[in-house]
């Protein structure tokens, strides 16, 4: 059996996985339900390297046909286990959350369908016709079913994003994680739908979408070990029930309540200055001036007209230029600056800056500088 550069690529690839599963053990373990369905994750995608490795070595049809739909079955909990992840990993009160046994009906199916066919492939052999059309539709539904998943990823990271602007304070970098993997896994199904296209109709383009397919979960693999390493803390969101929404919406404060949580708030900001706590949160908030999260996203939704984001970050802006004023910026980085006034990233300060100022900080300050010299002039 002939091994190319490509074969010792998924190998590589392979171990790569391998060790990533057995490695879980030692990480840190802050998100552990979600780590789990990780490791899940993470054999299917060394099985199906393995797959890509062999696959090919293969020259016999009919053997290929008899014994390959065991293996392929798996493709579908793919899209279950990478929506399950999410679940776990970015909502608060989901670290175990499964979904329904019937969600993995299609990979039950399949798998007896397959067992069906190595029991009665020496009758079904005169049919290849028929076994051909099957694997076909196989494929297909695969396509159609991880995209799905991949659909409803996406708007529950679009939820979780949106959510980060109402509840926090500050920016987060699992955003950029979750976009990455879902964005390769529809990479993956494109380059799948033109090798199905290719395989079964063209074939015009050989095994080039094919070799890309695996690529590509060897792609997510490598992404996933990158930032399971990493582990960073997750403030998670809520993710609240149809009914929970609706009462929100509902629970109107009345005159005298607006005022009290108003003065409490401009204590906690203004006298306390709590909007320096890096990793200030809308839950936080809510505690530290004694009401619910529900009361005070209503109240900055309603009277203020904010998000939590915006409203905490124009208290530091605010700082900041007083700071600005004092020409600390002479002594200190901007960046020292805007650390010590709440912000935890350079990134954060500078988008909320620009959001408010309209001006980078750096523009802001020649800015300053250019008028007074000006004045002396």
């Amino acid at each position: 059996m002939e091994i190319t550069g490509f074969d010792l690529l998924l190998i590589i690839i392979i171990g790569h996985c391998l060790y990533l599963i057995l490695s879980f053990k030692s990480i840190p373990q802050r998100n552990k339900g979600a780590n789990k369905i990780l490791q899940y994750l993470l054999i299917i995608y060394g099985c199906i390297l393995l797959e890509g490795v062999l696959v090919f070595k293969i020259k016999d049809l009919d053997v290929l046909m008899h014994y390959r739909g065991i293996t392929t079955a798996i493709y579908f909990i793919i899209g279950p286990l990478i929506y399950t992840y999410l679940r776990r990993l970015l909502f608060s009160e989901n670290g175990s959350y499964n979904l329904t046994v019937l969600h993995y009906l299609p990979a039950i199916i399949f798998l007896f369908y397959s067992v069906l066919i190595i029991i009665t492939y020496d009758y079904l052999r005169e049919y290849k016709r028929f076994l051909i059309a099957s694997y076909f539709l196989f494929e297909l539904f695969a396509i159609i079913s991880i995209s799905i998943y991949c659909y409803k990823s996406y708007r529950l990271s679009r939820y979780f994003q949106i959510s980060e602007r109402l509840e926090l304070s500050f920016n987060q970098t699992i955003s950029k994680y979750i976009n990455r993997i879902l964005f390769i896994m529809s990479a993956c199904m494109f380059a799948w739908s033109i090798s199905v296209i290719d395989r079964y109709i063209s074939k015009f383009h050989g095994n080039f979408f094919t070799d890309l397919i695996w690529l590509l979960f060897g792609a997510q693999a490598y992404v996933i070990g990158y930032y399971s390493l990493k582990q960073p803390k997750i403030f998670k969101i809520r993710l609240p029930e149809n009914d929970q929404n609706k009462s929100v919406k509902k629970n109107k404060l009345s005159k005298d309540e607006i005022n009290k949580l108003q003065k409490l708030m401009n204590s906690f900001l203004e006298d306390k200055k709590g909007y320096v706590q890096p990793r200030l949160s809308l839950p936080i908030l809510a505690n530290q001036i004694g009401t619910t999260s529900n009361n005070l996203s209503w109240l900055l939704n309603n009277v203020y007209g904010k998000t939590f984001y915006q409203l905490i970050n124009e208290y530091r802006v605010k700082d900041f230029l007083q700071r600005v004023d004092k020409e600390d910026y002479k002594e200190l980085t901007l960046i020292s600056i805007a650390l010590e006034v709440g912000f935890n990233s350079k990134s954060t300060f500078y988008k909320a800056f620009k959001e408010i100022k309209k001006i980078t900080p750096s523009e802001y300050i020649s800015k300053i500088e250019n008028s007074k010299q000006a004045k002396k002039n």
